[in-house]
């Protein structure tokens, strides 16, 4: 029996060590990482690129409706975009679009999105890179 415990304490660590490296990926990527459901359009998800991105807390961009993420005059467009691709499922890439950050400048970046499932649930992962600005 005492095998069995081990064994089975051993898989739990190195489970919780894999989770924690892929966490640790995730919020230390180049780029703004969000993650929304595809019923809702809520971000339920974002990394800390995504936080200095638009100038706002973790606390404030979950929650939020992803449509808020880009300007409200360009409303209709990534509406129709992102429903557009729910549908289609692949890989989407929008070059030169713009965020808008907390105090309402325009952020030019790349995105690029696609869905998948987390947790069962369809979600859209979108990565967006910062263009206003060689990085080295």
């Amino acid at each position: 029996m005492k095998l069995i415990s081990k064994q089975l304490y051993k898989a739990h660590k190195s489970a919780a060590k894999h989770k924690q490296q892929y966490h640790d990926l995730f919020e230390n990527a180049n780029d703004a990482i969000f993650i929304a459901d595809v019923k809702t359009g809520k971000v339920v998800g974002c990394n800390k690129q995504a936080e200095i991105l638009l100038g706002r807390s973790k606390k404030e961009i979950i929650g939020m409706d992803r449509i808020h993420l880009h300007p409200l005059e360009r409303k209709a467009y990534y509406h129709k975009h992102f429903h557009d691709h729910v549908k289609m499922g692949k890989i989407t890439e929008l070059k030169k679009q713009y965020v808008v950050k907390k105090d309402g400048t325009l952020v030019p970046v790349l995105i690029s999105s696609r869905v998948l499932k987390l947790r069962g649930k369809k979600v859209i992962q979108g990565i967006f890179r910062d263009i206003s600005k060689k990085r080295s």
